[in-house]
């Protein structure tokens, strides 16, 4: 896969000469206000800027935006809070105020707000989600080292199913579009893509002797007598694995038109990792399977958060047995720290993580659908690496809730008109084992309607 293969079909293009270009005055230009600008600008509106601290080039500018207290002729101000001059971690007020029925941050004062473009500072608003300045402040971690959910400022205020700081920038498009007659923006469209991380390649098969004896021992002595009668069905070749899904949901990707991520484990070395055995002939069986349908990566095992030379050598593993370079993975059981786990996908040629999202809570961890560049707050600047939102993950309804499937459906079309509405990116997060009526009953079908559903959304 080239880079820019996995970015369009992220829906980050790059911006054309023709497009349009919006002017920032600024009296403090600084790396946090460029790479607000950049998200804002270049990933979701899909247009050129330009931010510059000369007042004669921004008052000749045709389409324009006075970022500062200073006062211009006919400006469209938005009033800086000082969150992006700031050089240092702090820790601003994320608190929530409503400019014109949305919830925002950094709300400007109201006795300077008679001109404003917008009530709040979206600059600092925006920094503040994608950046995850909260995560980098707050040291608190679950049993797994992975940020929580309840610590999020948009957990507390209620909307963390809605994708906020997509709002912000709808909202700041179409004040743009009223201001300015010949101003416009390409067209942009609601977006699907589902990802499967493959914890346990197969449910019954390839796992060697020892593991396939014990399995049919403890099924017997349990008394689990259906799970024991599929095992030996399988075994024997009678039926096929209930995780042998792969052909299957490459040809429902096909019908619903999206595109379909696999992200495989590749270790069996722990209690949380449970695989077949690396090495093992059957993940070259299955990558066949996938073909050109879907495109996969890597599912870093649980202990490679801690350890850089585990991590390391399962790239390596991986690399060799499927023939090919990996660039994007995502972080088994999400342990992902925003303060360590970026410079070590960096330091093996990640070019996109796909674990910026909650497995005990639906909703977008930083307050977008659109994928953003890592902010690093050691040097202040952002970095190459992609972090890939999600919004929801299988686990969520069946392992943390009770959900029947039929629940699971209707609540993601609901995330879903949240994302169509601003034109965004919905990825979810699904298992092998899910598709497995022993597991999730009722989840292959619900999944394979949801597909075809969400595309009359596009």
């Amino acid at each position: 896969m080239e880079k820019q293969e996995l970015y369009s079909l992220l829906g980050i293009g790059t911006t054309e000469k023709e497009s349009v270009c919006v002017t920032i005055y600024t009296d403090q230009q600084g790396s946090r206000l460029e790479y607000a600008c950049h998200f804002i600008f270049t990933h979701v509106l899909k247009c050129r800027f330009e931010i510059t601290t000369n007042k004669a080039v921004y008052e000749k500018a045709p389409f324009k935006i006075n970022y500062s207290y200073e006062s211009f002729h006919d400006q469209l101000q938005i009033l800086p809070s000082g969150l992006l001059i700031e050089k240092e971690l702090s820790s601003p007020d994320s608190h929530f105020k409503e400019t014109d029925g949305i919830p925002v941050l950094f709300s400007s004062p109201i006795a300077s707000a008679t001109s404003c473009l917008l009530g709040f500072d979206i600059f600092s608003a925006v920094f503040f989600c994608i950046s995850r300045l909260e995560e980098w402040q707050n040291p608190e971690r679950d049993e797994h080292g992975r940020f929580e959910a309840k610590h999020s400022c948009l957990f507390s205020a209620g909307i963390l199913n809605r994708p906020i700081a997509d709002e912000w920038i709808l909202l700041l498009k179409q004040r743009l579009l009223t201001s300015f007659n010949h101003l416009s923006f390409p067209e942009t469209k609601f977006k699907y893509i589902s990802t499967i991380d493959v914890d346990n390649l197969f449910a019954y098969r390839h796992k060697g002797f020892f593991r396939t004896i014990g399995g049919l021992v403890k099924d017997a002595v349990s008394g689990r007598f259906a799970q024991l009668k599929e095992r030996i069905s399988v075994l024997s070749g009678a039926r096929p694995d209930p995780f042998d899904v792969y052909e299957t949901l490459g040809q429902w990707a096909r019908e619903g038109n999206y595109s379909l991520f696999y992200f495989f484990l590749y270790s069996n070395a722990s209690k949380y990792d449970r695989t077949v055995k690396p090495g093992n002939k059957a993940f070259q069986k299955v990558l066949k399977k996938i073909g050109a349908s879907a495109f996969y990566g890597l599912h870093p095992s649980y202990n490679t958060f801690v350890n850089d030379g585990l991590f390391k050598q399962e790239l390596k593993d991986w690399q060799r047995m499927s023939g090919q370079n990996v660039r994007i993975s995502r972080q088994h059981y999400l342990r992902f720290d925003i303060r360590t786990t970026p410079q070590q996908l960096m330091e093996q040629g990640i070019w996109a993580d796909f674990s910026m999202g909650f497995a005990t809570q639906t909703g977008f961890r930083a307050g977008t659908s659109h994928p953003f560049h890592y902010f690093n707050f050691n040097t202040n600047q952002p970095e190459e690496l992609l972090l890939v939102p999600f919004a929801f993950m299988d686990g969520y309804y069946f392992v943390y809730n009770n959900y029947p499937a039929q629940e699971l459906f209707n609540h993601v079309n609901e995330l879903a008109l949240n994302v169509q509405q601003v034109n965004g990116l919905l990825i979810g997060v699904t298992h092998e084992r899910s598709f497995s009526n022993a597991v999730y009953k009722g989840f292959a079908s619900i999944y394979k309607k949801l597909g075809i559903e969400l595309r009359k959304l596009t």
